[in-house]
């Protein structure tokens, strides 16, 4: 198998998902995996095999194993012509099934790595038509392809793949809202840029291209959050002047959609009725104790490590009697600007945007090139416990 990585993450971060994925989904599950990650040409991905026998005393077994029953007896399944009917195997490395629930898991494991990386940035491991999606999906063009498509070299596709393309088009002029459902299940908060990206994936004539892009930005499911930032000194919102650059820093116009909205709308409050209620999930001052000496000294007693106090404080703080806790983070990454970009999720926006407003005062010196993101978690304690 080819699995490609997200290009947004370092390569450290790349090859921990990947090593987090495989244990989780195919080495603890007894199956051997050998993969190698390649990172060219700003394409990293890794080539994966995996064993399609499982690996016994006397060497490799059989490839075909019996589903059992309950009981612990092969299932048979009955026919005429025999009595006790044929014994049903299945594969021992999966199936069809298995393929679609290391899709999902792969999904989710990326996920988490790209909201720990500060990136708003969701992977979806369900088919376009479970995401009702359904009509929109492409046909694999392949690295090379793929890859003159992005230098904006000229293609020649087959006639098939041309009538295809020329089929999704007009499917998308008609109705252009999937485009808009497919961005909002891949981030929650998206400016033109990646509405134009997502476009670009299907349509390739700028007449058709504009005609999609306008209609997309005058969709009543489309939410503006946040609308562009002139620049400060001259007020520029394209940061030229009389056609010249003037270097200034803007900050883009912020969408959602509705139904991220109300998402986020009926999460609030349900925090705030869940901050109302006396009497959670709390863990006794004892439990408390011996799972921080566990986690301090359980991994390598010759080497334990000890929580600082502020970590102490925060389990405390969800793992006390409210039946709903916050924490607050602030998380440094590198950004390539003189600035302080704050991208929240977009419920939020009014919070952090006075937020920012009174933050940039308190920056330490020679943090000037730190961009922050804001991450929110909602822990109950029983999940935590």
């Amino acid at each position: 198998m080819i699995i490609a990585l997200p290009e947004e993450l370092r390569r450290v971060e790349n090859i921990g998902l990947v090593q987090e994925f495989i244990r989780d989904n195919l080495t603890s599950k007894g199956m051997i995996a050998d993969w190698v990650y390649h990172d060219k040409g700003g394409n990293p991905h890794i080539h994966l095999m995996t064993a399609l026998r499982p690996l016994t005393e006397e060497g490799f077994g059989p490839k075909y194993m019996p589903v059992r029953r309950p009981d612990g007896k092969p299932l048979r399944e009955v026919k005429s012509n025999r009595h006790n009917g044929d014994i049903v195997y299945t594969c021992w490395a999966g199936n069809r099934e298995t393929m679609k629930a290391w899709k999902i898991a792969w999904a989710q494991t990326a996920s988490r790595y790209l909201a720990l990386a500060g990136r708003d940035i969701r992977l979806d491991g369900r088919s376009h038509a479970e995401q009702g999606l359904d009509g929109i999906a492409k046909r694999h063009l392949g690295p090379g392809k793929s890859a003159m498509m992005r230098k904006g070299v000229e293609m020649y596709f087959a006639p098939a793949d041309l009538a295809r393309r020329r089929k999704m088009t007009a499917r998308l002029l008609a109705d252009p809202e999937p485009l808009l459902r497919q961005l909002g299940n891949e981030r929650s908060t998206f400016d033109e840029m990646d509405i134009a990206r997502v476009i670009h994936r299907y349509v390739d004539d700028p007449a058709d291209f504009a005609n999609i892009r306008a209609r997309l930005m005058a969709s009543p499911d489309l939410v503006l959050l946040n609308p562009q930032q002139a620049g400060p000194m001259t007020g520029s919102m394209t940061g030229r002047v009389n056609g010249r650059v003037t270097g200034e820093t803007r900050e883009p116009a912020i969408f959602t959609t509705r139904k991220i909205l109300r998402t986020e709308h009926n999460m609030m409050r349900s925090a705030d009725i869940l901050s109302g209620r006396k009497g959670g999930f709390g863990i006794s001052d004892a439990g408390r104790a011996g799972a921080v000496r566990f986690v301090e000294g359980g991994d390598n007693p010759l080497k334990p490590f000890r929580l600082d106090l502020e970590q102490i404080e925060a389990i405390q703080h969800v793992t006390g009697g409210a039946a709903v806790s916050l924490l607050s983070s602030v998380l440094p990454v590198r950004a390539s600007r003189h600035c302080l970009q704050l991208r929240a999720l977009p419920g939020r926006a009014d919070i952090i945007a006075s937020w920012a407003r009174h933050f940039p005062a308190r920056l330490p010196r020679g943090w000037r090139r730190v961009r922050y993101q804001i991450t929110n978690a909602c822990c109950v304690g029983a999940c935590l416990e």
